[in-house]
């Protein structure tokens, strides 16, 4: 049975109605939509579905994974050429003290000397937390200009922050160059080899200006020999390669030249170092400039005696800021001379303690007091008991004087090196109640001895007493 309804006010009819019972309208075009829907949808259902072809699913697949490679490929492009991933490896690379990784993590000229020890420690000195929020910074400006390419440079050390186009409006990447320093300096002397960071230089001239090269930052080793104009000269040590503000540097090494005076007893002889004579004398060296402390370097001096005979020096080395050079024959003549210039000294001082000894024991015998005499001789001595025993027996003689009328030196020799010999003729006048009046003249040797700072005399000797009644 089949249902149809008005197509007009669409309530159900039977299936013989030829009208709408509801609104009058015929049903015949209703029942004919109903025949048509009918035939096509059986006409749908029983027509197959054709399977998709496989250039279709392969321009599908293909599109698909292009999109898929396209969006990995963004991403890793994105991320190979963010700056900050550069920057987060060169901090993880610094902070774990591996200083190739750092170095890695830069570029450098092709002309430029240096290692990754060299910049680390460059650095390392600057301070890597400062220069790291710097290379960000210059990073992003690089990055951020509308140019195709673009740069800025950070000094100490010097490095170039560049950025340059890859895809236009997509990637741009961004390189950190270090420059290097022009480095140059004046080698003092003619003749020099210098080895500064395993290249060698040599000077043809005193006070030559070298080009050492182009160099990154860092600290680097330097050593050096040279012939001198008196003396081998040699040194090492380290220079810090810093840069100005035009990537230059003029270093200045320290040769460790200083200056050893030199002197003589003979101050005209002619100065030899390591055998080779200066052809100049020691007064004309006095300064040797320039010179290093250097133990293995041997200098002497020579000169002529009285007889023509040429004479060296003592040998001495070069191991301290003044060398003396002593001849020895002029020395013992020095000490010879000095030994008897003191003989003589003493000798008058002998004669003046003699003299003054004679006026002290006048007095001592007239006053009867040994305190007048009692310091010519030593402390607890014989010969000072001795007299003071003869100076208080003065006491037992009745109305007694003395005339002293000569004290004369007949000669003082020196028997060794504290004591000395005096000889003397003495004459005198001695009256007493008991005896009337004498005339002496005696013959004396006195020997003075030195103790401490002063002579004493140490023994009286007659020799010879002629006594006359006046």
């Amino acid at each position: 049975m089949i249902v149809k309804f008005c197509k007009n006010c669409g309530d159900q009819l039977s299936s013989e109605a030829e009208f709408c019972t509801s609104c009058g309208e015929r049903t015949l075009v209703s029942n004919e939509l109903m025949v048509n829907k009918k035939h096509r949808t059986t006409d749908l259902e029983e027509t197959p579905r054709l399977p998709m072809k496989l250039w279709k699913k392969i321009s599908l697949f293909s599109v698909i994974t292009l999109i898929i490679l396209l969006i990995g490929t963004h991403l890793f492009m994105k991320n190979m050429y963010d700056p900050q991933k550069k920057i987060e490896a060169m901090n993880l690379a610094f902070h774990n003290q591996d200083e190739k990784a750092f170095f890695e993590q830069f570029h450098l000229q092709d002309d430029a000397s240096g290692n990754a020890r060299h910049f680390y420690s460059a650095v390392k000195a600057r301070g890597w937390n400062d220069l790291r929020n710097d290379l960000a910074k210059e990073a992003m400006i690089v990055t951020d200009n509308r140019k195709n390419s673009s740069a800025v440079t950070i000094e100490n050390p010097s490095i170039s922050v560049a950025s340059k186009t890859v895809v236009p409006g997509l990637y741009k990447e961004v390189t950190f160059t270090i420059l290097p320093t022009e480095v140059s300096l004046k080698i003092p002397y003619k003749g020099t080899k210098l080895m500064f960071d395993g290249k060698e230089f040599n000077s043809k001239e005193d006070d030559e200006q070298v080009l050492l090269g182009s160099y990154i930052p860092g600290e680097y080793e330097w050593s050096y020999t040279a012939p001198g104009p008196f003396m081998p000269l040699l040194g090492k040590g380290k220079h810090i390669v810093k840069a100005d503000e035009n990537n230059q540097q003029n270093a200045t090494l320290d040769w460790e030249a200083t200056t050893i005076r030199i002197d003589s007893n003979v101050r005209d002889a002619i100065v030899f170092i390591d055998g080779k004579s200066t052809k100049k004398t020691v007064k004309e060296l006095s300064k040797l400039y320039p010179s290093q402390i250097n133990e293995n370097v041997k200098v002497h001096a020579v000169t002529n005696d009285n007889k023509g005979t040429e004479i060296s020096s003592d040998t001495a080395t070069l191991s301290k800021k003044t060398v003396y050079l002593t001849f020895k024959h002029v020395e013992e003549e020095r000490k010879a001379k000095q030994k008897q210039n003191l003989a003589v000294e003493q000798a008058n001082e002998i004669r003046q303690l003699f003299k003054n000894f004679r006026n002290d024991y006048e007095n001592a015998i007239d006053y009867i007091d040994f305190d007048y005499i009692e310091d010519y001789f030593p402390e607890g001595s014989e010969i000072r008991r001795d007299y003071a025993k003869f100076v208080i027996d003065h006491r037992n003689i009745l109305d007694y004087h003395y005339d002293f009328l000569l004290n004369d030196i007949t000669s003082v020799s020196q028997v060794s090196e504290d004591t000395f010999e005096l000889y003397s003729f003495e004459t005198f006048n001695f009256y007493s109640y008991e005896d009337g009046d004498l005339h002496y003249e005696r013959k004396k040797k006195y020997v003075f001895k030195k103790a401490g700072n002063q002579f004493y005399i140490t023994a009286i000797i007659n020799l010879n007493t002629n006594k006359t009644k006046i």
